[in-house]
């Protein structure tokens, strides 16, 4: 990551005094990864101030915008980025575009908020690509999300989704393929399977299905996705009342500290909870 900052900066020095949108939203996102979220907001606010940018780079900056502010402790700021995000999709028709960052913004606030913040806006996405997209991969991703994060909420039809989700994927028997460059994402369907199969205390399906991610990302060399994953076997492992495992994947996570500095305080509580 720091050498990928040091050629992010140079490029930019040298692009003068108006660099690429997606030079400085790509840069932005190495100073995310390194744990540099202030840095990484003014280099997103750079793209808003330009002149005549793409409605797509301008989307994809309030989207990043939208993810650090809730991060930071201002979700009402993270939520005004992601709304401007989502009107700036609308207006282009871009139903694909609008729900990524309506998922951006409940992934954001279930993070920062809970199940009771995060349930309406999943919801809404969800009810966006029923009538808009039905039967598209947008609209299968935001059904996934939603019922993992209605099954949190312990709402019937999310528990049903949820199963149905376990049920029907394809990871574990090589039907379903997982692409390395997925897993950056926070809303890549293989983690809302594998913890609805947590939730659903269904835990070697659990345990099968994050392993599928974790050799991915190994061969990938994905630090921050092995970190987030270490973050999640945690967990799982913590259900199981395997706390010795659960013990050694939280220091797992720990040890990508250094790369991966935004995933740390998540694995400090993890193994906070298997103490």
């Amino acid at each position: 990551v720091a050498s990928a900052l040091i050629d992010y900066d140079t490029a930019i020095r040298f692009s003068g005094d108006r660099p690429a949108p997606r030079l400085l939203l790509a840069h932005a996102n190495a100073l995310v990864a390194a744990g540099r979220l202030p840095d990484a907001e003014q280099a997103c606010a750079r793209i808003l101030a330009q002149p005549g940018v793409k409605h797509l780079d301008q989307i994809d900056a309030l989207r990043l915008i939208g993810r650090i502010r809730h991060l930071t402790g201002a979700p009402d700021y993270g939520d005004r980025a992601f709304y401007r995000a989502v009107a700036i999709a609308h207006s282009d028709d871009d139903v694909v575009r609008a729900t990524e960052a309506m998922l951006d913004q409940s992934l954001s606030a279930w993070q920062s908020g809970g199940v009771a913040r995060a349930l309406p806006l999943a919801d809404r996405a969800r009810r966006l690509t029923a009538s808009r997209a039905p039967g598209s991969a947008t609209a299968a991703l935001a059904e996934q999300v939603w019922s993992h994060i209605a099954l949190e909420a312990g709402v019937p039809d999310g528990i049903a989704a949820a199963q149905r989700s376990v049920d029907t994927q394809g990871y574990t028997t090589g039907t379903e393929a997982l692409e390395p460059a997925e897993l950056p994402s926070p809303w890549t369907p293989i983690y809302h399977v594998g913890m609805n199969a947590s939730h659903l205390e269904r835990y070697d399906e659990a345990e099968a299905v994050f392993s599928v991610a974790r050799t991915v990302a190994e061969r990938a060399g994905a630090a921050n996705v092995l970190a987030t994953l270490a973050v999640r076997f945690t967990n799982l492992f913590i259900r199981r009342g395997r706390l010795v495992d659960a013990l050694g994947e939280a220091a797992r996570a720990e040890d990508f500290a250094e790369l991966t500095p935004t995933v740390a305080p998540y694995a400090r509580v993890a193994g906070a909870d298997a103490l």
